[in-house]
């Protein structure tokens, strides 16, 4: 009978190796965070705009924002 002693060790050790991810990968991930985050707040900003400010919208801008369609919003929403 075969012991898997020296595969157990192996992935004993292989699970207790330590890698630290390089510094380029951080600031990618910096980066890329902001950029999601200035997208959720655009967003939200105009999923829940208030009526101040749709008051202060020229009457063409209002339009355009009023005849925006529901899957449009949703695709926006779910791309953030």
């Amino acid at each position: 009978m075969t012991t898997y002693t020296g595969l157990i060790n192996r992935v004993k050790l292989a699970l207790n190796w330590k890698v630290k991810p390089p510094l380029w990968f951080w600031i990618v991930s910096a980066v890329a965070f902001v950029w999601n985050a200035l997208g959720v707040d655009a967003y939200l900003s105009d999923a829940y705009m208030r009526i101040e400010a749709l008051e202060k919208m020229s009457q063409a801008e209002r339009l355009l924002f009023e005849s925006q369609l529901a899957w449009i919003t949703a695709a926006i929403a779910i791309a953030v």
